[in-house]
């Protein structure tokens, strides 16, 4: 999102831009009560009262710090993920569900060191986390 903002500042730069993490509830919350022009969240719940719109679509990636034995690989695995310390998503999110879903589905465990609510804090958590 950063580097979005950034090129739209360019683009843009009379515009008046209030960047928020929320948690999805709160965005659909704000654009229902005209706090905010748009949300963008991930697995959009249909609704009567809010139109979506597909803004993109991504793969799913793994992060972590450079010297991580996994970034020697040009992929990964959900099974390569056994076992280890990862940062994620709070419980509560969809995506996060999506994630248990897909690797109990796999029956890979992993360690829960940490979960937050939005991406930039856990790409902050890892790229601060020892190799």
């Amino acid at each position: 999102m950063s580097r979005c903002m950034q090129d739209f500042m360019r683009a843009y730069p009379k515009a008046k831009v209030q960047l928020e993490y929320l948690r999805p509830n709160k965005v659909y919350d704000a654009v229902l009560n005209d706090t905010a022009d748009l949300g963008i969240v991930s697995y959009p719940a249909v609704s009567n009262e809010i139109d979506t719109i597909p803004l993109r679509s991504e793969r799913m990636v793994v992060v972590c710090p450079p010297g991580h034995p996994l970034t020697e690989h040009q992929a990964v695995t959900a099974e390569q993920l056994r076992g280890l310390d990862m940062v994620c998503f709070d419980g509560d999110l969809i995506i996060r569900r999506e994630i248990d879903r897909h690797l109990r589905h796999r029956s890979v465990d992993i360690h829960v060191a940490m979960e937050f609510d939005n991406i930039e804090t856990i790409k902050q958590a890892c790229r601060s986390a020892p190799a």
